[in-house]
């Protein structure tokens, strides 16, 4: 923390931050954590923020952006997709997506738990599928009673794939109700 005490911003942020835990500079500091690799403390500040904030879109962000530093890329996607419910077009959070998504497939994971596809077998940019158009975020939409929505979602999955198990045992699910 050496470097950071004598950082004239991350004194200021820290100490309102001390005297006002509820107080919205959580997320500069988190930042400024972050800046210098300190994700623990980052992650710790982040999440007692969002305790008070828990709709803060930047908070989310931040979080969702220190758990892809970790390399903890399905809960990245988690909260990326969390953003995305509230406001589908965000770029940041999108951008985040994309970059989990080809941290994902650099080290052949396959962190969607709706995709039937391997690396090899994925479309190409061209028909590649919306960033937000995942079952994940299919179920998040279906949490937040958007059933309409997230079963639009699954079924241009399955347009797209009609082999993709997850997402047919979703279309089942939300058809009946």
């Amino acid at each position: 923390m050496s470097d950071l005490s004598k950082n004239p911003h991350f004194v200021r942020y820290f100490n309102t931050w001390q005297k006002n835990p509820a107080s919205i500079v959580f997320i500069p500091l988190a930042e400024l954590y972050r800046e210098q690799g300190l994700f623990v403390e980052a992650r710790e500040v982040c999440l007692k923020g969002l305790e008070h904030h828990p709709r803060s879109i930047a908070g989310l962000l931040m979080l969702a952006q220190l758990e892809y530093d970790r390399e903890l890329y399905a809960e990245a996607r988690r909260l990326a997709g969390q953003v995305l419910s509230q406001i589908p077009g965000q770029r940041e959070a999108r951008a985040l997506l994309s970059k989990i998504d080809a941290a994902s497939t650099a080290e052949g994971l396959d962190e969607d738990p709706c995709s039937d596809t391997r690396s090899e077998e994925r479309p190409s940019a061209v028909e590649a599928a919306p960033l937000f158009e995942t079952c994940t975020m299919a179920q998040i939409y279906a949490d937040q009673g958007e059933k309409r929505t997230a079963l639009q979602i699954v079924k241009n999955i399955l347009a797209r794939n009609p082999a993709n198990e997850r997402a047919r045992t979703l279309e089942e699910q939300w058809s009946g109700s």
